[in-house]
């Protein structure tokens, strides 16, 4: 794993900033609740979301929010989907296989 920025744009070209941890061994994206919540004014077209992920460890965690959209890394972009839920202060943005 390594920790590398990566933009998060909008529809309407605003865009957001963010060091996400880059994990293959993770099965999905993911931002925890306490980033969101602090850039959650500045990412547009996020929705509520009713995922429930199974963590490494077997606990059950309910997602609060989805979003889908333009990431952008050194110049190229792909659009990507990420759950946001609690990660305990694990990490803030967690960049696994799906976005990989």
């Amino acid at each position: 794993p390594f920790i590398h920025p990566v933009t998060l744009k909008n529809e309407d070209s605003t865009e957001t900033m963010i060091q996400a941890l880059f994990d293959d061994g993770a099965m999905t994206g993911a931002m925890s609740s306490s980033t969101f919540n602090a850039i959650k004014h500045t990412l547009k077209g996020w929705r509520l979301s009713s995922q429930i992920l199974r963590m490494a460890n077997g606990t059950i965690v309910p997602s609060e929010a989805v979003w889908t959209g333009t990431i952008n890394i050194k110049n190229t972009e792909v659009m990507g989907t990420f759950e946001v839920f609690d990660s305990t202060g694990g990490w803030s943005f967690l960049f696994g296989k799906p976005l990989l």
